[in-house]
């Protein structure tokens, strides 16, 4: 079972990790490598919580991206969530131009955005308790985390000026115990073991962050240049896509047998 969850474990990307990839990649001028490894750190937004710091890097590379391909509305865009979320941090080996760029972004105005159901969630690595919640017109990270710290629900969400978004979870609102509720001394519950609940939390977050991978290959597909690395993308989103529904289904198991063993 240990293995089983550490290789579980190593399915969703590491932000960190990905985001520095992206910058080496830029600096290094290799912009298709930078974009491989942003879409990579973005999926990991669906299965591993964020900082309010790991996300103001992501955006800042993000922004720097493209500005350097001359998107300059993606450009102002992402620099603007990047000052927002962490308005002192930039990274110097991205030149002298970007960090002009960056500390004139602003965002172009402000919307709102309303999660159903009306869960706590994080916005920017920032606890939301009451929803609808005024933004910043801009890109921002929503996360969805439970009780045990596992991502439910995560994903970016782009606000545009006075757009008012919606963003259906499809999840259920967690149990929580209230006063009064305990069973009476006489009926003792029975404690169950949290060892499948963790394994199916990590299991659905693996299925998560395959789907996601399968998911970028998409775009990798759509700029391949030849055939070879068109079926290369192909062969990948096919095996991201096999193992996400192989995870579901452990994670589908795990939860069964939490409710069967005592």
């Amino acid at each position: 079972m240990i293995l089983l969850v550490a290789s579980l474990a190593i399915a969703c990307p590491n932000v960190d990790a990905e985001v520095e990839r992206a910058t080496s990649a830029l600096i290094a001028g290799d912009f298709a490598a930078a974009r491989t490894a942003l879409q990579s750190a973005e999926s990991s937004f669906a299965c591993a919580p964020s900082t309010p710091t790991q996300i103001a890097r992501f955006w800042l590379v993000e922004g720097a991206a493209a500005h350097l391909r001359a998107d300059t509305v993606s450009a102002r865009a992402s620099l603007a969530a990047a000052r927002a979320t962490a308005p002192t941090l930039f990274d110097d080996r991205l030149g002298a131009d970007v960090r002009a760029t960056w500390a004139a972004a602003e965002p172009l105005g402000s919307g709102s955005l309303m999660l159903e159901p009306r869960l706590a969630a994080s916005m920017d690595g920032q606890e939301v308790g009451a929803w609808p919640v005024t933004l910043s017109a801009a890109p921002h990270v929503l996360q969805v985390i439970g009780a045990d710290g596992a991502v439910r629900y995560g994903r970016v969400v782009r606000i545009g000026p006075g757009e008012d978004a919606l963003v259906e979870t499809g999840l259920a609102p967690e149990p929580s115990m209230g006063v009064g509720t305990a069973l009476p001394p006489s009926e003792p519950r029975r404690k169950r073991s949290p060892a499948m609940v963790i394994v199916a939390s990590v299991a659905a977050a693996g299925a998560g962050a395959c789907a996601g991978g399968a998911l970028v290959q998409n775009a990798q597909m759509e700029n391949a240049a030849d055939l070879d690395t068109l079926d290369a993308a192909f062969d990948r989103q096919k095996a991201f896509g096999y193992t996400s529904y192989g995870l579901a289904g452990a994670a589908a198991a795990a939860l069964t047998l939490h409710f069967i063993i005592k």
